[in-house]
C-alpha cells in the first residue's frame, strides 16, 4: 500500500478507536529479514519499508498523543537472530516471551486510572 494511503487508514482507524476505547497504545512494527522472508513467501516485503512505515505511524501518534510500544527495538534488543524464525518474520519462543512481556508493561504503565474500591457495592444507610 503506498505511504500516504496507509496515513490515512491510520488515522481513520485511530479516529474509530477513539469512539470506543479508553486507551489506546500503538505497537511498532517488528523488524523483518528480507533474505530470509521474500524466498518463501508469495509476496516480497522489505525491512525498509518496516523502518518507513513505523516512522509514519510514530508521528501520527506522537501528533495525536498516543503513547508507543517499541516492539521493533525489543526485537532488535533482544537479538533479531534470536528473536526471529527462520522464515524471517515470525518469532521464535524468545521472540514471543521479550513481545510479550513488553505488551504486558506497556498495558500496565498506560491503562487508565480507577478509583479504588473494596469490590462491594456501597449501599446507602437508611
Amino acid at each position: 500500500m503506498p505511504l500516504e494511503e496507509y496515513r490515512a487508514n491510520l488515522l481513520a482507524v485511530v479516529k474509530l478507536l477513539r469512539d470506543y476505547a479508553e486507551a489506546l497504545i500503538w505497537a511498532r512494527t517488528t523488524p523483518l529479514v528480507d533474505g530470509q522472508h521474500n524466498p518463501v513467501k508469495s509476496f516480497d516485503r522489505f525491512n525498509q519499508d518496516v523502518n518507513t512505515y513505523n516512522q509514519a505511524a510514530d508521528q501520527i501518534m506522537a501528533d495525536l498523543s498516543i503513547p508507543i510500544n517499541d516492539l521493533h527495538g525489543v526485537v532488535v534488543r533482544n537479538g533479531i537472530a534470536r528473536c526471529l524464525s527462520r522464515d524471517g518474520t515470525h518469532m521464535t519462543e524468545i521472540g514471543y516471551q521479550a513481545l510479550g512481556n513488553a505488551v504486558g508493561a506497556a498495558i500496565r504503565q498506560h491503562q487508565p486510572q480507577r478509583p479504588k474500591s473494596s469490590g462491594y457495592a456501597q449501599q446507602e444507610a437508611i
